[in-house]
């Protein structure tokens, strides 16, 4: 049948299907004589879905279970596996540090035993205790590389709002901002403009 023309259904296709779920639907397609995506689409659209319907049954038994695969035996697959108690290459001991970049920022880290941390804030609770809740350490210097207990400071989360406020001239940006925007505006009106003929 050529593609695009109408295949007319009638209730002797439907009945006919029906009676043969069994057979595939390249044989029932076949035998009726259309495409086999249109015999799927007209089953879906009747509701005549076969048992399997292309998935995976709950209760299924796969062929395999409880054999091995024979390739694991020996060779490269079983050279290749984990051993008890081994470690990958890049495992970090207890003590290592590294750079990391974050947002832009280079932040020393550390491997300690209870996870991984950030460097200033190990130090920093090593030399005074415990970090308090709702506050941050900060380099007193705006150096992240520059890892020092003096050049460590523990600020509450208002103060450094406040203090990072104080530091932005929010006035000056406003001017400058309108400033610009009154002289696009300028540059704007003042071009020549034409008249379309």
């Amino acid at each position: 049948m050529k593609k695009g023309t109408h295949f007319h259904w009638t209730t002797e296709h439907l009945r006919w299907i029906a009676a043969n779920m069994d057979k595939t639907d390249a044989e029932m397609a076949a035998h009726i004589g259309t495409n086999l995506f249109r015999l799927r689409g007209f089953r879906k659209r009747q509701g005549l879905l076969k048992e399997h319907a292309g998935r995976i049954q709950p209760g299924n038994v796969p062929h395999n279970k409880g054999k091995r695969a024979p390739w694991a035996k020996n060779g490269a697959c079983k050279r290749g596996h984990f051993k008890k108690g081994g470690t990958p290459h890049n495992t970090r001991k207890v003590g290592d540090r590294w750079q990391r970049k974050e947002n832009g920022y280079t932040y020393w880290r550390i491997k300690t035993t209870s996870g991984i941390e950030y460097l200033h804030r190990y130090l920093w609770a090593e030399v005074h205790g415990p970090i308090p809740p709702k506050h941050k350490v900060q380099f007193i210097d705006g150096n992240c590389g520059n890892v020092t207990i003096e050049n460590l400071r523990c600020v509450s989360m208002i103060d450094a709002m406040r203090e990072a406020a104080a530091k932005s001239d929010y006035t000056a940006r406003a001017r400058k901002i309108w400033k610009t925007r009154r002289l696009n505006i300028a540059k704007e009106v003042s071009k020549p403009f034409t008249i379309a003929a």
